[in-house]
């Protein structure tokens, strides 16, 4: 199983993390990200975060301790800059990864993390150098073509809200390509075509997805929008009830709240409303012995 495989190593890199041994820990990241390149994006499952069974606030203690005895370790400003992304600091992660590449211009993890926290960031700065760079310290063995297709999937998506639709598909099929197996250049691919209302298109998309990793939210997720839109909404609440099983968000309620009311079942949609609004479970009672 390469995904747990990959949870392996990357907890592996945690435990470096927490015992000061940064080089390691950011070796054992890498390796994680080779053996499935989903790990610490975006879109990702909870176990394939970074950090995910870590105390991060002992962490960045940690890290800010080491760092002010060491304020050269490139490995350290790594570290503590792809945890500042798990923390939601996106400013101070671009400082962080920004000094580790002064430091030590050739590492593949900096350079990806710096172009993704850009990306999804909300930084007011281009991730294409670093993007360029990364595909120059990459290889183009199999054995790291995980690396390379993430490369190609930042890029596409960098391309997608530059308005270079084409390209950014293009870059998709590229990081596909390399990673069959890897359900999230088909999610992508699938928003950049249903925003160009092609929802059959997507739809497929998301079929072959969700066959690839029949546990991811976000797919049902998506999904479930093509569903409504092209008014096939008993799939739509199916999806919808899958991706709350998976990976819950108080939007699915909403969402589920809003197509159960589209469909008459006001009392399901109802309790839905509450609990997408964080109600608790006597108000939401109360609230359907309105109907009754």
């Amino acid at each position: 199983d390469p995904a747990g495989a990959a949870i392996m190593i990357e907890r592996r890199g945690d435990s470096f993390a927490l015992s000061r041994q940064y080089q390691q820990a950011v070796t054992e990241y890498s390796a994680a990200q080779l053996a499935n390149p989903a790990i610490g994006r975006p879109y990702t499952t909870n176990q394939e975060n970074i950090f995910a069974n870590v105390d991060k606030t002992t962490l960045l203690a940690i890290l800010d301790a080491n760092i002010r005895k060491e304020p050269q370790d490139p490995y350290a400003l790594a570290v503590r800059a792809a945890l500042k992304v798990c923390l939601g600091d996106r400013a101070g992660a671009e400082i962080d990864y920004s000094r580790s590449i002064e430091l030590k211009k050739d590492l593949l993890f900096t350079r990806q993390g710096r172009a993704e926290n850009r990306i999804f960031g909300g930084l007011d700065k281009s991730p294409i150098e670093d993007l360029e760079l990364a595909l120059k310290l990459d290889t183009v063995d199999l054995e790291h073509r995980s690396a390379r297709a993430r490369i190609f999937l930042d890029h596409g998506i960098y391309c997608a809200r530059q308005g270079h639709l084409v390209k950014a598909l293009e870059e998709y099929g590229l990081a596909s390509d390399l990673r069959p197996d890897w359900s999230r250049p088909l999610i992508m691919k699938a928003e950049l075509l249903s925003d160009n209302n092609e929802h059959w298109a997507a739809k497929k998309c998301l079929d072959e997805a969700i066959r690839l990793e029949p546990q991811l939210g976000i797919a049902y997720r998506k999904r479930a929008h093509e569903w409504r839109i092209i008014k096939y909404l008993n799939a739509a609440l199916q999806d919808l009830s899958l991706a709350i099983i998976y990976e819950p968000e108080l939007s699915d309620f909403k969402e589920r709240a809003s197509l159960e009311m589209e469909m008459g079942d006001y009392i399901g949609g109802t309790a839905d409303w509450l609990k997408g609004n964080n109600v608790s479970g006597p108000a939401i009672a109360v609230g359907i012995a309105a109907f009754l």
